[in-house]
């Protein structure tokens, strides 16, 4: 896991549930108000998934940005 992947888990976890911005994920990931018609946050995201496929969801929400989902502990009886 790269270093830039690890800050966006960082941010999703922080907000875990909530909707976190494309642009407040490239101001504080890459200390930029905003990457261009670049397809880098996109790619990072894809690559994320892949690394926590079985643990958690990143959600895409269109047009805003993106969400963590973490599954419910399941009680056992």
């Amino acid at each position: 896991m790269s270093t830039k992947e690890f800050d966006l888990l960082a941010l999703l976890a922080s907000a875990a549930g909530a909707t976190v911005s494309r642009q407040r994920l490239t101001a504080e990931v890459w200390q930029r108000s905003h990457l261009g018609r670049s397809r880098t946050l996109d790619v990072q995201i894809a690559t994320l998934r892949a690394w926590v496929r079985d643990a958690v969801a990143i959600e895409s929400v269109r047009g805003v940005g993106y969400r963590l989902l973490v599954p419910r502990p399941v009680a056992l009886a």
